[in-house]
């Protein structure tokens, strides 16, 4: 099984060192759609450059279908 993820669409925002990036995506195994979902990534600028500190992902249900504005 080939399990690949694009990224849709995304918005960063960033204020001095740190950074948030909103990550829309799609999950493909073996070449088919089986999942959307968000990444919201949180970062931190070193003097190395930048640093992730957290990752949370939500998955699109019936319950929670990803609104229109984070669609490419």
């Amino acid at each position: 099984i080939m399990l690949e993820e694009k990224q849709l669409k995304f918005d960063i925002q960033r204020y001095s060192n740190i950074a948030h990036l909103w990550s829309t995506y799609a999950l493909y195994s073996d070449g088919k759609q089986v999942a959307r979902g968000i990444n919201s990534i949180q970062a931190i600028k070193e003097a190395g450059g930048w640093r992730v500190t957290g990752i949370l992902v939500q998955a699109e249900s019936a319950t929670a279908p990803l609104p229109n504005e984070y669609l490419p």
